[in-house]
């Protein structure tokens, strides 16, 4: 008996590898959405992960079509769905030329990850799946603007803004049973959590972090 059934979107990228490895030690069915099918293969070959467990499917997720077929395809739809999509591009570049990469990164990081997990939401409320949690991971960069990010900060804040509206949405068709839910995860955000602290403690020109300072950091970031 397989412990959970996993569908990764974007499974390509670093993070959505590293959960990749986590969470095949517990024994877990996965389906692998990537462009680079390649890449994936010699990694998890790498890696001597459980090709028996893993379904790959090679797939351009800005292609609408082609998803909604994959969801069709699915027997016993998994009950957990990770969407890792997003590219940082560097935006360090002139104006003038930047405007087809700004495009792309608000594509990247919110337009086409917000549509896939819509056509996922829809897929759920239609076929009525109780037992299914969305996560979207997403980025500390939305919580501020950084001249080195920003339009990447800023495409993330939607789409952080958007797993929040999809959360309450969910919630009302149902959708939610138990501690099944939308979560979204900043990657980033523990480290931003000791930097707000490590800051407030140099104001109160303190050596040391005070652990109430600590808590009251992770409560504004909404971990506790």
């Amino acid at each position: 008996m397989h412990k959970n059934k996993i569908l990764i979107l974007g499974a390509n990228s670093d993070i959505a590898k590293q959960l990749l490895l986590k969470l095949s030690k517990e024994s877990s069915e996965f389906i692998l959405l990537t462009r680079n099918t390649i890449e994936l293969d010699l990694f998890i070959n790498k890696n001597n992960l459980n090709k028996k467990l893993i379904e790959i499917h090679q797939i351009d997720l800005f292609d609408t079509k082609a998803f909604i077929q994959i969801l069709d395809n699915i027997k016993n739809f998994p009950n957990i769905i990770i969407c890792a999509i997003g590219e940082l591009i560097n935006s360090n570049l002139d104006i003038n030329f930047e405007k087809s990469i700004i495009n792309k990164m608000i594509e990247s990081n919110y337009t086409y990850p917000a549509k896939n997990l819509e056509l996922i939401s829809q897929y759920l409320i239609k076929h009525n799946v109780q037992n299914s949690s969305i996560i979207g991971i997403s980025s500390v960069a939305g919580l501020r603007g950084k001249k080195s990010n920003y339009e990447y900060g800023a495409a993330k804040s939607a789409f952080t803004t958007y797993l929040s509206g999809l959360r309450n949405k969910l919630y009302k068709n149902n959708i939610r049973k138990g501690n099944k839910h939308v979560k979204e995860y900043l990657f980033g955000l523990q480290q931003w959590i000791e930097e707000k602290a490590k800051e407030e403690q140099e104001k109160a020109n303190s050596e040391t972090i005070n652990e109430s300072i600590m808590l009251r950091w992770k409560k504004i970031a909404g971990i506790l």
